[in-house]
């Protein structure tokens, strides 16, 4: 059977075909502007909000780490709570913020449902260091500061995989 030539099909663009360009509802520079000053105007709440966030994954650490029989809940409440903070963070200019709540949630799917003494301490870690970049006010990604607090906890991953494998 002798080949044909390879065919590009171009999917329909349903987005595209939303979007106003022409009339009073159309998106504009100055539609796309107002927009982006509201989400700035919106991004000093964030901190509000991430603050909020933090409490309740301490709340839920707590509780984890005061368990043996409902620790599965309560890494999927820390996991649902990091997965918040990962897409709230990049809206609002926090990257760092949403690259360690990545990794933590990254590390609760490693992890064994009843997470041994190490990996309760690198939870731990992860929370105190999202908190770290809210108190600090940590933006974009963090600067020289971020890079090595992802770098650390990103060590302390692989040193608790590498021990987790050898038992």
């Amino acid at each position: 059977m002798a080949r044909s030539a390879a065919k590009k099909i171009e999917p329909p663009s349903s987005i595209k075909d939303k979007v106003i360009f022409d009339g009073p509802h159309a998106v504009t520079d100055a539609v796309l502007e107002k927009a982006e000053e509201e989400l700035l105007a919106l991004s000093d709440e964030y901190l509000i909000h991430a603050a909020d966030d933090i409490d309740t994954l301490r709340q839920s650490f707590a509780e984890l780490s005061n368990t043996e029989t409902d620790q599965a809940l309560y890494l999927g409440e820390i996991f649902g709570v990091a997965h918040n903070i990962k897409g709230k963070g990049g809206t609002f200019g926090y990257d760092l913020a949403t690259n360690i709540a990545n990794q933590l949630c990254r590390f609760i799917e490693e992890i064994p449902e009843q997470p041994d003494d190490f990996a309760l301490k690198i939870i731990e870690l992860y929370i105190d260091t999202l908190a770290r970049v809210n108190s600090d006010n940590l933006i974009g990604d963090g600067g020289p500061v971020g890079k090595d607090l992802l770098n650390g906890l990103y060590d302390i991953h692989v040193k608790w995989r590498s021990a987790s494998k050898s038992h």
